[in-house]
């Protein structure tokens, strides 16, 4: 079972607790800046990875980094027998639900 989490704090309190499965967290903030439709998967993650670095003071090769992992994820999601969505009705999540 894959549970995918709105927060790296979520999925961490659920894999401290024992609960079972593989907890990841989502942490794309697709609520915030340029998120272009007609790109390039290469180019999306570069300019989404560009404003984020900007906004958090961070590397953008860090952020296309994480990315990665969140597609290897995603891509991998297939293979659980059960995908569990962990958001809540806030605009972020809502946003990354959509």
């Amino acid at each position: 079972m894959l549970h995918i989490h709105n927060g790296d704090s979520t999925a961490g309190t659920m894999r401290e607790s024992g609960f079972p499965g593989e907890h990841s967290a989502f942490r794309e903030a697709l609520a915030s800046g340029p998120a272009p439709q007609g790109l390039p998967v290469d180019e999306w993650v570069a300019k989404r990875a560009a404003h984020l670095a900007e906004l958090a003071g961070v590397d953008a090769p860090e952020i296309r980094k994480e990315w990665a992992g969140i597609e290897t994820m995603l891509a991998g999601s297939a293979s659980h027998d059960e995908v569990v969505l962990w958001l809540e009705h806030d605009l972020h999540c809502q946003i990354n639900l959509i």
